[in-house]
């Protein structure tokens, strides 16, 4: 039987694809797209235990960490999560609505309104922060502050990448 021919290269030749091979790429790639969808199901199931979408959860939680001295603006959540403003307002709604987060008028802003999460929100996260530590615990044990910081700046890296790429990828598709 003749030998299978290889598929074209994924990746330009350079750095990442030596010799145009990108064999070690894709198995980044795929252990990347692996690891999100491990932390996906912790999320969902963080969420779960909050009885909110999965989505709702972030937004809650994210609110949660950015309270201090000012309390975060939807944009402001936006921006952290890297989601677009109307998919974190519709979430913070329902999050309101379930009595998880409370909305104030921005005091020197009129067009923003700032969040904030209510008692029975934050007593929901205390609830649930012994689960999410004990994951965490676990996820994380021999991962050392070096390679975590290693993975916060090539996960940045990606998350801004991902604007243009995605612009690639959009001028290649039909339009519908």
């Amino acid at each position: 039987m003749p030998p299978v021919a290889r598929l074209p290269g994924t990746l330009s030749a350079g750095e990442l694809a030596p010799k145009g091979d990108d064999s070690w790429f894709r198995q980044v790639v795929h252990g990347f797209i692996g690891a999100a969808s491990v932390l996906q199901g912790f999320r969902e199931g963080f969420a779960e235990a909050l009885a909110v979408s999965p989505n709702q959860y972030l937004v809650l939680i994210a609110a949660a960490y950015l309270e201090g001295e000012e309390r975060p603006t939807i944009a402001d959540l936006a921006k952290y999560l890297g989601i677009a403003q109307p998919h974190v307002t519709t979430d913070a709604g329902r999050l309101v609505r379930a009595g998880l987060l409370r909305k104030e008028p921005h005091p020197s802003d009129r067009r923003s309104i700032l969040i904030r999460v209510s008692p029975q929100g934050r007593s929901a996260l205390e609830g649930v922060a012994s689960l999410v530590r004990t994951v965490n615990d676990v996820l994380f044990a021999d991962i050392t502050m070096n390679e975590m910081a290693v993975l916060d700046t090539v996960t940045t890296r990606l998350v801004r990448n991902a604007i243009r790429a995605r612009a690639e990828l959009a001028l290649a598709l039909p339009r519908a």
